[in-house]
Formats: C-alpha cells, sequence, structure tokens
C-alpha cells in the first residue's frame, strides 16, 4: 500500500517550500533568497530571486491576461462562447501550457518550479 494513504493532501499557503528536483537533494527555499544553480541553472538571472508563485505569475502573464483593459486580455473563461469569443484566446487552443510559457521567455527550469508547485502526477524531474 502507498504511504500516501496515511497522509491526506494539504494545501501549504505560507511559509517556505521544500523542494526535491531533478534528483538533486531536497531544499527549503525562502522567497528573496537565489534559487540554488546546481540544481536550477538555467533560470534567467531576472527569475533567480523570485519565489515560485511570483515565476508562475510572470510566465502565465497574469497582470496581462486578466485585466480587461489590457490588449493582451484573454477573455472570461466562464462565457459559454470561450475562448472563440476571443481572438487571442481562440489562438492559443492548440499550443500546450509549456510551450505558451516559452513562447514567453519561460526557461525549463521555471516551468519545472512552475510544474512541481502547481501539481504533477509524479515527482518533479
Amino acid at each position: 500500500m502507498s504511504c500516501l494513504a496515511y497522509f491526506p493532501a494539504v494545501e501549504f499557503t505560507s511559509g517556505d517550500g521544500l523542494y526535491q528536483l531533478k534528483g538533486k537533494a531536497p531544499f527549503i527555499h525562502t522567497d528573496g533568497t537565489a534559487w540554488p544553480a546546481d540544481v536550477l541553472p538555467g533560470l534567467q538571472s531576472t527569475d533567480r530571486l523570485l519565489g515560485a508563485d511570483a515565476i508562475s505569475w510572470k510566465y502565465d502573464r497574469g497582470d496581462i491576461i486578466t485585466d480587461p483593459g489590457n490588449p493582451g486580455y484573454l477573455g472570461d473563461p466562464n462565457s459559454t462562447r470561450w475562448p472563440f469569443d476571443n481572438a487571442l484566446a481562440a489562438n492559443l487552443v492548440p499550443v500546450s501550457y509549456r510551450q505558451y510559457w516559452a513562447d514567453n521567455g519561460a526557461s525549463d527550469d521555471a516551468f519545472l518550479l512552475n510544474r512541481a508547485i502547481n501539481g504533477r502526477p509524479r515527482v518533479a524531474s
């Protein structure tokens, strides 16, 4: 039996994150400190001191796609016609989430952090 059967899923909403990535030793990351370069050498210099949530917001372009006054707004996902009632959103239909991030300048290591904090059915590697 899996040990997961004994531990209920709990969302952590505060505190420092514990990560184990790429088969390296686990580490704790505190927002505002640099990510370990030996684990995430591909992070852009502008991402090195950002927290994982801030990196995700940056490459998801959250400030742009959710602002109806911004030309990059992707429309209302609650609309029954979405994404096809918004040309920008409709153009993203064939684009994978990973490709969307790459198109917005994200490195593979930045995407790995996104997958680590937003869930994935197996250990991030």
